[in-house]
C-alpha cells in the first residue's frame, strides 16, 4: 500500500484525524494551564499522530502533579479565614 492510495482510503484517514485532534486538543490543554510553553510549542508543532501527546498526558504530566494537593491549600485557606 503506497501513500497515495493510504490518502485516498477516507476510512482510514478521517479516523486518524480524529484521533489526533482529540490527543493534541487534550495536551495542549493541560500543558497551557501548567503554564508549560515548550511543550505547548512542542506539542502544537509536532504530529506524531497522538504519542507525543498521549506521552505528555500520562507519564510527564502525571509525574508533576503527583505531590500537589490543591484541597489541603483550600481547606488551609478557609480554616485561616473562619479563626
Amino acid at each position: 500500500m503506497d501513500l497515495t492510495s493510504l490518502l485516498n482510503n477516507y476510512l482510514i484517514l478521517i479516523p486518524l484525524i480524529i484521533w489526533t485532534l482529540v490527543w493534541k486538543g487534550i495536551a495542549l490543554w493541560k500543558s497551557a494551564r501548567q503554564g508549560e510553553m515548550i511543550w505547548f510549542i512542542a506539542l502544537l508543532l509536532l504530529n506524531t499522530l497522538g504519542i507525543l501527546e498521549i506521552i505528555y498526558i500520562f507519564i510527564i504530566e502525571r509525574k508533576k502533579t503527583v505531590g500537589i494537593q490543591p484541597d489541603a491549600k483550600i481547606e488551609e485557606f478557609t480554616k485561616k479565614r473562619m479563626v
